[in-house]
């Protein structure tokens, strides 16, 4: 985690790119900090442990809303109920531009969004 400004920004090291997002979950706004990191075939994403939302790192878009209420199997009406709490349904995470020098700095620009991702 970092500050950019006042504005605090989860880095990811993922197989040596570097994506950049804002660490809170656009369901509920819970931390994203302990979140899970899988590639679902459709890229890097990220797994919210509240309620097992999904966000792509590269792009920010929704893989997969709550379905269960803290992950807990059997529990998707709760899910349900939750998942229509917070942000809209299926709302994507705040993904930033994402730079690295020559000599390794991480430049990340809150400006720019919607697209993250750079190799190491």
């Amino acid at each position: 985690m970092v500050k950019v400004g006042e504005q605090e920004v989860l880095l990811v090291n993922h197989e040596n790119t570097i994506y950049a997002l804002n660490p809170k979950c656009p369901h509920l706004g819970l931390s994203l900090k302990s979140g899970k990191i899988t590639d679902d075939g459709q890229g890097p994403v990220i797994t919210c442990k509240f309620h097992q939302s999904k966000f792509n790192l590269k792009t920010g878009e929704c893989a997969a809303w709550s379905q269960s209420f803290l992950g807990i199997p059997g529990t998707g009406i709760i899910g349900g109920v939750v998942g229509n709490m917070g942000g809209p349904k299926h709302s994507p995470a705040t993904v930033y531009s994402v730079e690295v020098d020559g000599e390794g700095s991480v430049m990340v620009d809150i400006s720019k969004t919607g697209q993250s991702g750079c190799k190491v």
